[in-house]
């Protein structure tokens, strides 16, 4: 009767060290896909703003510069483990067009 008593808090103890690990992993993986979201708004955000100064026909080619030259930046500090790199080319040949656009022919 005592070791049957002894295998279930053994159970009972190796059943809460499990949860407790289930539950640490879970706040981990939380954390880490909030980040991510962050992140990612952020991005698009910065995407956002530029796009619309740098489409809207008024813009002159300094406040354009400006723009480009902050979304740009924000890129790169976003991306500085090198994950943005496609997008920062795509970003930067958008710039290269719009400037082409706004010289006088």
């Amino acid at each position: 009767m005592a070791s049957t008593t002894w295998l279930v808090l053994i159970a009972a103890i190796i059943a809460v060290v499990i949860g407790m690990r289930h539950l640490h992993a879970r706040r981990f993986v939380t954390q880490r896909e909030a980040k991510l979201v962050a992140r990612q708004a952020a991005i698009q955000s910065a995407l956002d703003r530029a796009g619309a100064i740098l489409k809207d026909e008024r813009t002159t080619l300094e406040s354009g510069e400006i723009a480009a030259a902050q979304v740009l930046l924000e890129l790169h500090a976003l991306g500085e483990d090198g994950s943005l790199g496609e997008l920062i080319a795509d970003t930067e040949l958008f710039v290269e067009e719009w400037r082409a656009s706004k010289r006088p022919a």
